[in-house]
């Protein structure tokens, strides 16, 4: 990883670790490898899965997090499913506020109950309203 982190700060772009290794764990890697190309992508719904202390590892991992995967499960379109991307918006954004963080990424996988661009622009359009943009 040391290397790869190397190359990725020549090329100035972050790597954003996925995985649900406990926060702790997840944090020594990240200082172990001691770039700040290498950081966290935090996915709200595998922690909430585990019923994690999401607004603990949230401040446990603080600026080694880069980016946030913002998405539901149980229905393909947001804020219909067991919402997890609400309470990243309300719940768990105090966590969050401060972090020099890239935002929040949608997720949607599997079947486009109403079609490809409808899904998409209605995930959207939720998102924009849980996270909305500061002008």
């Amino acid at each position: 990883m040391k290397e790869d982190a190397v190359k990725a700060e020549k090329a100035g772009v972050i790597l954003g670790l996925e995985g649900r290794l406990p926060p702790s764990v997840t944090g020594r890697f990240v200082d172990r490898v001691g770039s700040p190309a290498v950081k966290v992508y935090f996915d709200c719904v595998h922690a909430h899965q585990e019923g994690a202390d999401i607004s603990k590892e949230i401040a446990l991992l603080g600026d080694s997090i880069c980016e946030f995967h913002a998405k539901d499960y149980g229905d393909i379109l947001s804020g219909r499913g067991r919402s997890t991307i609400g309470r990243c918006g309300t719940e768990w954004m105090p966590s969050v506020i401060g972090l020099d963080s890239g935002g929040a990424v949608g997720e949607v996988t599997g079947d486009k109950p109403l079609g490809f661009e409808e899904t998409h622009r209605r995930n959207l359009q939720y998102l924009r309203r849980v996270f909305p943009l500061n002008s």
